[in-house]
């Protein structure tokens, strides 16, 4: 996937039926800036939880109001994934609760003893 794809392609690429294409979607538009926004902001609720997580990293990277509302409302969810048993997606949650960084992601770290 070339990264000099115009914004709406990857937006496109989003919808594409192979995971591939929409994980690198995904985390491609981490990269585009607001624009991208309202697109990562649909595949919050994705049954793939790579898919989920990469727009999750984007719209942390992105970092503007509307994005981090965003993330406030899928907090319930990586509170959830915490109690998961498979040591690799609690680490990756990890990150991204961290890379939030908001007062209640930390919480969450905090009720589940992470500092």
């Amino acid at each position: 996937m070339s990264a000099n794809k115009p914004t709406y392609l990857f937006i496109d690429d989003l919808r594409s039926t192979d995971r591939e294409t929409r994980l690198s979607a995904a985390w491609l538009l981490g990269q585009r800036g607001k624009e991208a926004v309202p697109a990562l902001i649909e595949t919050l609720n994705d049954t793939d939880k790579g898919i989920q997580y990469a727009s999750i990293y984007s719209l942390a990277t992105i970092n503007t109001l509307e994005a981090k509302e965003a993330l406030i409302k899928v907090l319930p969810i990586l509170d959830i994934d915490l109690n998961t048993e498979d040591k690799e997606w609690k680490k990756t949650t990890v990150e991204l609760l961290q890379i939030i960084g908001s007062p209640e992601a930390h919480a969450i770290l905090k009720k589940h003893g992470i500092e």
